[in-house]
């Protein structure tokens, strides 16, 4: 019975939380264009991660105004993105990379004083 469950989470492809997709929020390190390369450091650790795009990854631009409206080009332009950027990206486990769904900018923080 366990063997028939099991079998049956392998054919029809539910096999696990893998195939849910995640958020992860950083600063971009570096971009890859010819290899479709794309690393992020999260806060301030140094650990990196790296994500893959395809030609179904789409890029989105967050505004700092509310009353302007996000930009939406659409297909993914890669020569857009720059390192130092703060970016949002929505991703899923593909085989072993992390594969790229959506990439949305972020505004810059604002710096704030305190005294």
């Amino acid at each position: 019975m366990f063997a028939a469950a099991w079998l049956g989470g392998v054919a029809t492809g539910f096999g696990g939380p893998h195939h849910f997709q995640k958020w992860i929020e950083g600063e971009v390190v570096t971009v890859d264009t010819n290899r479709h390369l794309l690393a992020i450091r999260q806060g301030a650790a140094n650990a990196r991660t790296t994500l893959t795009w395809d030609n179904q990854t789409t890029l989105f631009s967050e505004t700092n105004e509310s009353s302007k409206p996000a930009i939406h080009p659409g297909a993914m332009e890669t020569d857009h993105l720059r390192a130092g950027e703060h970016v949002r990206v929505l991703y899923l486990n593909q085989g072993k990379d992390l594969l790229a769904r959506r990439i949305v900018r972020r505004p810059d923080p604002e710096h704030v004083d305190r005294k």
